[in-house]
């Protein structure tokens, strides 16, 4: 067996972004979150941003056929602060329920209660 064969001689050849596909759904709903949060606040004032308009929960433009408006919601927020206090909770209570049920179910429990929510 030569030296090349050994795992602890091996050129690690790890890039940068290599480690990103290996993130949890609760980190990627995170920084999804993150992002339309900085775009909320680049299209002008995060609570009445034309991005807001375009995509916060409205019951009569659902029932005219903007589904999407059940789901986006989840990714919007009011504030710097608002926006802070979720995604701590989403991500210290996200991890431990990802680990539990994996990524698929909590993911599917976290737009289907997203969605209840918007109707109730």
């Amino acid at each position: 067996m030569g030296y090349q064969d050994r795992d602890y001689y091996r050129d690690g050849g790890r890039g940068y972004f290599d480690g990103w596909g290996g993130q949890g759904v609760t980190v990627w709903l995170v920084a999804i979150t993150c992002v339309v949060f900085f775009a909320q606040c680049v299209t002008g004032n995060p609570v009445l941003s034309p991005f807001v308009r375009t995509f916060a929960y409205r019951l009569d433009l659902v029932l005219e056929g903007e589904v999407w408006r059940l789901v986006t919601p989840l990714f919007l927020h009011a504030g710097l602060w608002h926006l802070f206090g979720n995604m701590l909770i989403l991500y210290f209570a996200g991890t431990r329920l990802e680990e539990r049920y994996g990524g698929k179910e909590f993911l599917a429990f976290y737009l289907l209660g997203g969605v209840f929510a918007q109707l109730v």
